[in-house]
């Protein structure tokens, strides 16, 4: 993600033929306006809203505030010019800063040598961070505290493109992330273990945060639905799935429209997925045998949306 020339976070559907794209409100062309009222590049559905700690499925009329956060769906290709609306392109990066050399920070930076990025690793353990050196041939690995703005200035860390903040400690995961940013470091992220920590880490201008915790949910979400589901992630929190239905003869909404079908409230149809075909939005087209169908769901009405697809 740290790597990707856009800082949208994206959730990606059937080899992303469809991707769902999250962007934070903070210009005045869209606070204060309907999210009828902006002007997508079609084909494109607006399926989730997370406001402060709540994600919900908007009414079109629901009005935009600073901060928010929107997810939208649409086909990969159309989704590119959808980014152009909300985001500028960011420069590649080239120089990453690594906090933290456990198991996640050492798997961040063996990949990004991989991509061929030039990785600094900066570990308070002393012991850790010879057997990082030992290992990881390409990245400069530095014992000492992030939280030490002399140490990082003398290091060079100013300079980087990105930082990653990856340390068992949440509260020291937002701190060196705001002392990154303070330095001019143009591109943060941090990972948290508490989703309650997310609102706060954006507060304060961190670019993307990954929580595990959410993470392994989605894993989980993933192989507990039932009803044809072959892919779920959630949005925001744990409030919103977006899950990804393969039908079967045998469904029940086979042959239907999901305007005859129904679907529940606290649900929306996002795209049907047909051979070659991406159809947004799916609400009046027959879905038949081998569809792939996106719905976007609360998990109270999950079960309700997972009956029409046994």
């Amino acid at each position: 993600v740290i790597c990707n020339t856009s800082p949208t976070p994206v959730s990606s559907f059937s080899g992303d033929r469809v991707q769902i794209a999250e962007f934070k409100i903070d210009s005045d062309q869209f606070i204060n306006k309907p999210i009828s009222k902006i002007k997508f590049p079609e084909p494109c559905v607006t399926v989730a809203l997370a406001r402060e700690a709540r994600t919900f499925i908007p009414d079109p009329d629901e009005i935009l505030q600073k901060d928010d956060h929107i997810y939208v769906l649409s086909s990969g290709p159309s989704m590119k010019e959808i980014m152009k609306v909300f985001t500028q392109p960011q420069p590649p990066v080239k120089n990453v800063v690594v906090f933290g050399g456990r198991r996640v920070g050492y798997l961040v930076a063996q990949e990004l040598e991989k991509q061929g990025i030039s990785v600094m690793l900066i570990e308070e353990n002393e012991a850790r961070s010879q057997e990082i050196a030992a290992t990881l041939k390409k990245t400069t690995v530095i014992h000492g505290d992030a939280t030490n703005r002399d140490l990082l200035i003398e290091q060079g860390v100013p300079s980087a493109d990105a930082f990653i903040a990856t340390s068992e400690s949440d509260e020291l995961n937002i701190l060196c992330a705001l002392l990154a940013k303070n330095l001019g470091i143009p591109r943060n992220m941090i990972t948290l273990n508490k989703p309650g920590y997310i609102p706060l880490a954006e507060a304060i201008g961190v670019d993307v945060d990954i929580s595990p915790l959410l993470l392994v949910a989605s894993k989980i979400a993933h192989f507990v639905l039932h009803g044809g589901a072959i892919f779920a992630t959630f949005l925001g929190g744990q409030d919103i799935q977006a899950i990804e239905f393969a039908v079967s003869s045998t469904a029940g909404m086979a042959q239907r429209s999901l305007i005859e079908a129904g679907l529940p409230k606290g649900a929306v149809a996002g795209a049907i997925i047909r051979e070659d075909k991406v159809i947004i939005p799916p609400a009046d087209n027959i879905i038949y045998p081998g569809d792939h169908v996106i719905i976007v769901s609360s998990i109270s009405a999950t079960p309700s949306v997972e009956k029409l697809f046994r």
